[in-house]
């Protein structure tokens, strides 16, 4: 097949370019042609593709499917029966995107996107803080939604996203579940002992209140003041709640350490270094594909067990699911993980036989499948 891939930025900013750039790479491998273009150009991150274009310079050609990976309004030429949209979040659903209430303890919002979104923002704490922003907001959603319904086909990564959007009134019959394109599993790993002391805490993402990099610190803090574990605690990388962040981690008694933003060959150190990946997400994680990418290296996922998370974590097998969200449950569960070497062992061989069932050819084939079946039903 030929195909197009299209995105938002041309680097990898966040992980819908990171699964578009892994996918292209999967489904090329395959034997398919796929053209990737997009629309802002990012060049301080790491390109999402070696061949991508701006959109203005897409090639003319005929494609037996097109998959969007952002729905701006600038999406209008391409969305049709034979496009395909990736939903890597709450886009359409969700008037400020978080899909949580943070005055009830960020519990997971269960209401159906619509106007009284503007009445359950405030006592709720959906996420807007200035009402004219919240009417943007609405607004904006509502042109996402049309343009969502207009696609061929809605592509989600776990069984929750798919589940969440029939619940928003999107037909069963234009859902499929497309298992991600990851990478293959650190093959140096399987036999290699676990990095020295101290024990190594990552977090791997952007660094906003509802990923709960705070939440983290908190836990580590508890975990090291219950058992004088010798820890350390990595941040990788930025964003708007660094500099409270980072306060906050001065007067911690372990090191912490912010590593920025890191491109790819960062992240592979990064994790190589680590002995526990933490994800504690306050809002439902649509997927949250960077506990693969770390059970690849061999390093077993801590998560709170919000969203579709445990479509691929698989509790004290590849990593452990923390039930109750909060800063204790977060510090009993990375003890847990970390404190018993036998346990421990065996969470590091799990995480890695996690992602040998999930390899880029699976995951290409998986979406190749889905793009083929669209393309039949077009052409």
């Amino acid at each position: 097949m030929r195909l197009l891939f299209r995105t938002r930025y041309s680097g990898i900013v966040g992980g819908a370019e990171a699964y578009a750039s892994r996918a292209a790479t999967a489904l090329r491998e395959l034997g398919h042609v796929v053209d990737v273009v997009y629309d802002e150009a990012t060049p301080d991150r790491t390109p999402v593709d070696a061949h991508a274009r701006p959109l203005s310079e897409a090639p003319q050609v005929p494609y037996d499917a097109a998959l969007l990976h952002h729905l701006g309004p600038t999406t209008e030429a391409q969305l049709g029966r034979a496009a395909a949209y990736y939903v890597h979040d709450y886009v359409g659903t969700c008037a400020t995107g978080s899909k949580t209430h943070a005055r009830l303890g960020f519990a997971t919002c269960e209401r159906r996107f619509g106007t009284g979104c503007l009445a359950a923002n405030y006592p709720l704490g959906c996420g807007a803080r200035d009402p004219r922003t919240l009417v943007r907001l609405l607004r904006k959603r509502y042109g996402e939604r049309e343009r969502m319904g207009r696609a061929g086909r809605l592509l989600v990564a776990s069984r929750h996203m798919h589940d969440h959007l029939v619940r928003e009134g999107f037909a069963p019959r234009r859902l499929r579940v497309v298992q991600p394109a990851l990478l293959p599993p650190d093959a140096e790993l399987r036999d290699a002992p676990p990095p020295p002391s101290p024990l190594v805490i990552l977090f791997l993402g952007r660094l906003t209140e509802l990923k709960g990099p705070g939440t983290l610190l908190e836990a580590a803090r508890l975990l090291h003041g219950d058992t004088g574990a010798s820890i350390a605690l990595h941040y990788a990388g930025s964003g708007p709640a660094e500099a409270k962040l980072r306060a906050s981690a001065a007067a911690a008694p372990f090191p912490v350490r912010f590593l920025g933003w890191i491109d790819a060959a960062g992240r592979r150190e990064a994790l190589r270094a680590s002995h526990v990946l933490a994800l504690p997400s306050l809002w439902p994680e649509p997927y949250g594909l960077v506990g693969l990418e770390a059970a690849a290296h061999g390093v077993p996922t801590v998560a709170f067990d919000r969203g579709g998370i445990r479509q691929w974590l698989r509790h004290r097998e590849s990593g452990l699911l923390v039930p109750d969200v909060g800063p204790e449950g977060m510090a009993r569960a990375l003890g847990e993980a970390l404190l018993d070497e036998t346990r421990y062992a065996h969470l590091r061989a799990g995480a890695l036989r996690s992602a040998e069932q999930r390899t880029p050819r699976r995951g290409g084939q998986a979406l190749a499948n889905a793009l083929a079946e669209l393309a039949e039903e077009t052409a």
